[in-house]
């Protein structure tokens, strides 16, 4: 177990650690290979040319599980895992097929073509700024190379459209809509079971808000929208979640689509009740994944704002090939007393939101999920055994899960000594998601490091092999950060972004704060890796801006750049703008130097940029923006 790591106050001696860090020595791809990988190479020009071909089409690294000091940590993964590379890496790598550019979730973009010397210069800025007719995207802009070398702009909005938008001016090429979107002022009105209904911080149109995913080896774009059972008739016991397969750049249908998730039954209902999808009690927010070209699509599901409806959560895989349902889990198991028959209302507990942020992989076997609060009467299990099945009255509710893939069952999990007052207070685990950093930082630990964040002040580092289990006494966990505020603002210090990284000079991460300044964490890896303050940005951001995103020329030192989306204007004084890029390395003095702002970036809440050739792209506003070289 690793002590409560305190924060930095002020950045000093950085520089002494980083010339530490600078010089420790790194294990070499060759020494990363598996033992059967070099087993019976004999001639050094050989072992370097079989070694260099094993890392261009993807190196099997094997990783070893290490136990938990507590003894409550949960043992579903105590074999390890085997990591691979990108098995979409063959495709346009300068494309952002899914959320973030990678199933990782890190938001590094190496090839993305943006020179720190022009994006400080007068040579960078706004290339177009394109109106479209379309509703609230909360959705993440995606980028993709067709077959002819086009590249274009996938965008969905809340009014269950998608527009084709050519990625160098910003013309709308196509759209669709894709039916009447569920809306709140004439679904939710009234009262349910005694209480309002009321919703806050949803917007009124609730049609396409997870980010959708591109399969480049099928070019087919894969959403969920929510409309109504007959395309029209409003209430929420009409609504329906329909899961869409369109061809690109056509935007036609495939066969067998779309898939209506209504009625699904629980693969992990108790034998005593089945729970059951109700579309009209859920909303689909987080990003879609798909770990292999071709292979399933999952995500996950929760609640409308914490209303009086039922927010457990669902975890849903759809084979993409057969359009059936693979996996349709939920993250907590309550006695039917919550919520009696004929309901089958048997929640609260543990949705999965994530502010939009996807699913987070390293590998094809498993990824990894955050959920939100559930009724604290609700309890955390010990342990998960090698079957997916939560006990009744039991929940993995403000928990980092792991799924496995193969088994289709929850794996191992971390819940924090503290979840009851996290349910009270509604304090979501989930708010920041999850993100996995690449091998990069964990190159002589030999474990994936998973970086979680929620409501309250903590930033958690996990050990994805081990992620700790749930003890009221100890978290069992590679570092936890309890992360002061500077900001007065309502949830300030709260985490509503994932991470973001820098694997390159050193190894760097980038929390972004509610109401705060984004905070840098450095490696210092020894047998067991540990971040420590660098630094921060010079100015705060505000509520509900995007995950922050890092780009760099091919890796090469001092070309990273870090890229944050804010959701209200600037002014000269410093205070936060729509769109910032700063140098990725803090300086002598601690901050990360800024290296452009636009003030008037129209942006939405949870937006977050896209990354193309050469450019970044923010939508909102009934806008579509690029910037790059002038």
């Amino acid at each position: 177990m690793a002590a409560k790591s305190s924060p930095v106050a002020a950045v000093e001696g950085d520089a002494s650690s980083a010339s530490q860090l600078s010089s420790q020595p790194k294990s070499s791809s060759w020494q990363r290979m598996s033992p059967a990988r070099r087993k019976g190479v004999v001639v050094s020009i050989a072992v370097l040319v079989v070694a260099v071909i094993a890392i261009a089409v993807g190196v099997t690294v094997s990783k070893k599980s290490t136990s938990s000091s507590s003894s409550n940590s949960s043992n579903g993964s105590g074999t390890g895992t085997t990591v691979v590379s990108d098995p979409f890496a063959s495709y346009s790598k300068v494309d952002m097929r899914t959320q973030r550019g990678s199933n990782t979730r890190e938001g590094y973009f190496p090839y993305a073509n943006l020179d720190p010397a022009v994006v400080g210069s007068s040579k960078f800025g706004k290339v177009f700024e394109v109106s479209f007719p379309g509703g609230d995207v909360f959705a993440t802009p995606l980028v993709y190379t067709l077959a002819n070398g086009t590249q274009i702009l996938v965008i969905a909005d809340g009014s269950n459209n998608v527009y084709l938008a050519d990625a160098t001016t910003g013309e709308i090429m196509s759209s669709i809509n894709l039916g009447s979107p569920a809306d709140v002022t004439t679904d939710y009105v009234g009262e349910y079971r005694g209480v309002e209904i009321v919703f806050t911080t949803c917007g009124d149109e609730l049609g396409i808000r997870g980010t959708p995913v591109i399969d480049p080896s099928t070019s087919t774009l894969y959403l969920y929208v929510k409309t109504y059972a007959d395309g029209t008739t409003s209430g929420w016991a009409n609504e329906r979640y329909m899961f869409y397969a369109l061809s690109l750049p056509d935007l036609t249908s495939l066969p067998g689509y779309p898939v209506d998730l209504e009625g699904l039954t629980a693969q992990n209902s108790p034998a005593e009740f089945s729970i059951h999808f109700e579309a009209g009690k859920h909303m689909q927010r987080p990003a879609l994944m798909q770990l292999v070209p071709g292979g399933p699509i999952y995500t996950g599901f929760g609640s409308h704002c914490d209303s009086n409806f039922n927010y457990t959560g669902w975890v849903i895989g759809i084979d993409a090939k057969n359009a059936t349902v693979t996996t349709a889990l939920v993250t907590a198991v309550a006695l039917p007393d919550w919520n009696p028959p004929p309901d089958d209302d048997y929640g609260p507990g543990a949705p999965i939101w994530m502010s939009g942020g996807g699913f987070a992989s390293d590998s094809t076997s498993r990824f990894f999920f955050t959920t939100g609060n559930s009724d604290p009467a609700l309890t955390a299990p010990s342990t998960i055994s090698s079957y997916y099945t939560l006990g009744l009255n039991q929940t993995l509710a403000d928990s980092a899960v792991h799924f496995d893939v193969a088994n289709n069952r929850f794996a191992d999990f971390f819940t924090p000594d503290n979840h009851v007052e996290l349910d009270t207070d509604d304090l979501d685990l989930c708010s920041g998601g999850i993100t996995v950093l690449s091998s990069y930082f964990s190159q002589s630990y030999g474990h994936s490091i998973c970086v979680a964040g929620g409501k309250d002040s903590e930033l958690w580092f996990l050990d994805c092999d081990n992620l700790g289990g749930y003890s009221s006494t100890v978290n069992s966990v590679l570092q936890q950060y309890d992360v002061p505020s500077e900001s007065s603002a309502g949830y300030s210090g709260s985490t509503w972004t994932q991470v973001a990284s820098y694997p390159a000079e050193g190894g760097y991460v980038y929390h972004m704060l509610n109401g705060d300044k984004v905070r840098v964490y450095k490696l210092s890896e020894s047998s067991t890796p540990t971040f420590s303050l660098a630094g921060t940005t010079p100015n705060a951001t505000s509520f509900g801006g995007g995950s922050p995103l890092v780009t760099s020329l091919n890796g090469a030192a001092g070309s990273g750049i870090l890229w944050v989306t804010d959701t209200f204007p600037g002014d000269a004084a410093g205070t936060p703008a729509g769109l910032l890029a700063y140098s990725a390395i803090p300086d002598s003095t601690g901050y990360l130097q800024l290296l452009y702002k636009d003030a008037d970036a129209r942006t939405n809440k949870f937006t977050q940029a896209a990354v193309g050739n050469g450019k970044i792209y923010v939508v909102g506003g009934g806008y579509i923006t690029g910037y790059g070289a002038l």
